[in-house]
């Protein structure tokens, strides 16, 4: 399902109804100790249960916040081997959706991604931190309908990973996947 192109910057996916309703409260987390000599699975399929993964949504939330004057209400964090992705909800401030109602969510978005390019370096260095990782790109986009945002990091190989260079490790697509002419 896709909403207007007025109301996405990117390619959005919706979760189910009630994706969000059954997160707990976010909550601090002890991020002593790295992960160093650990390898992290190809997918953790409890993200809100780890303590990596709270550690990343409190400081994206936070970050926000900061830069923002509000934090996101609700966030899930999602660790994989080969990135970090986090999906927030109710992100919009009271100015950003007055202008919403008043017909304005093109400068809402383009606000919201001026704003995510500034604080890109600290939510880097956040998830760096925690997953002990170098992130090697970042990626960031809202939606007005629904109010969610997701910020998603792409980490450099662990070390060891005999996976290959970095785009094999993606998996390959077959067949031409180019726009008909």
């Amino acid at each position: 399902m896709m909403g207007d192109i007025g109301d996405t910057v990117g390619v959005g996916v919706y979760p189910h109804a009630g994706f969000f309703e059954s997160l707990s409260s976010l909550r601090a987390a002890d991020t002593e100790g790295g992960s160093q000599g650990r390898r992290m699975p190809d997918f953790i399929e409890s993200p809100t249960s780890g303590t990596m993964s709270a550690a990343i949504s409190n400081a994206t939330v936070r970050l926000l916040a900061e830069y923002t004057g509000r934090g996101p209400t609700k966030a899930r964090t999602t660790l994989t081997r080969d990135s970090v992705t986090v999906l927030l909800a109710d992100t919009l401030t009271k100015g950003e959706r007055k202008l919403v109602e008043h017909g304005e969510s093109d400068t809402v978005l383009a606000s919201r991604h001026r704003v995510q390019l500034i604080m890109r370096d600290d939510l880097v260095a956040a998830v760096e931190k925690v997953v002990d990782r170098k992130v090697i790109a970042f990626m960031s986009s809202n939606h007005i309908d629904p109010d969610m945002a997701v910020e998603v990091f792409a980490l450099e190989p662990e070390p060891g990973d005999d996976s290959g260079e970095r785009h094999a490790t993606l998996g390959d697509v077959d067949g031409d996947h180019s726009p008909a002419a």
